[in-house]
Parts: structure tokens; C-alpha cells; sequence
């Protein structure tokens, strides 16, 4: 197929990424994340930034699928 045959389209017009696989990758990740929590570290610290990454993923998912529920998005 040449350059001349191929369809033109704009970027509204391509297929949008799957939610539902989106939301699982998310949530897997999470889940993979907090099992770092098992590590033989010692200390806090490394607690609290295993918490907040759980916690921006999870909540992209929940605000997400939030706002596709009121239509804001």
C-alpha cells in the first residue's frame, strides 16, 4: 500500500485505549508495589513511598471512573 492509498484520519478518530485493561494494569501494579512491602528493609520511610504510589494509582483509577460516571470526562 502506498502513501497515496492510505486513509487520512484525525487523532479523535483512532481507536481509544481499553479502560477496563487500563484500570487492571493500574490496580495490578499497585498490588505488585505493595509486595514490596515484604522486603527485609528496615525502617519507615520506605513504608511511606510504597503507600503514596499505591495510593496516585488507585486514585487515578477511582477519580477516573468517577468523573466517566457523572460525564465530566
Amino acid at each position: 500500500m502506498s502513501a497515496a492509498e492510505e486513509q487520512v484520519t484525525s487523532p479523535d478518530q483512532d481507536k481509544p485505549t481499553s479502560r477496563k485493561g487500563l484500570y487492571s494494569v493500574l490496580l495490578a501494579s499497585a498490588a505488585v508495589i505493595l509486595l514490596f512491602r515484604l522486603g527485609n528493609h528496615t525502617g519507615w520511610i520506605e513504608n511511606v513511598f510504597i503507600y503514596l504510589s499505591v495510593l496516585v494509582l488507585v486514585g487515578f483509577v477511582v477519580s477516573d471512573a468517577a468523573m466517566r460516571k457523572r460525564g465530566w470526562r
